[in-house]
């Protein structure tokens, strides 16, 4: 299990840090739109998720 981290590419980076802002901003009630609300777990998971996958190497095609 010697698996090489690498950098996600800037763009995979940005997009799951909007997407878990987007999550917070609808746990914490900031805005009052009822989509943020509803779904704020499943934005914070899928940022986490994009990055955590992002990160775990490139023979899999993802990220950079």
């Amino acid at each position: 299990m010697n698996e090489k981290l690498v950098a996600p590419n800037e763009t995979t980076y940005w997009l799951a840090v909007i997407l878990g802002a987007i999550g917070i901003v609808g746990h914490f009630q900031l805005l009052p739109i009822p989509l943020l609300q509803q779904y704020d777990f499943w934005f914070i998971t899928v940022g986490f998720l994009l990055l955590a996958l992002s990160t775990s190497g490139q023979s899999r095609g993802i990220g950079g």
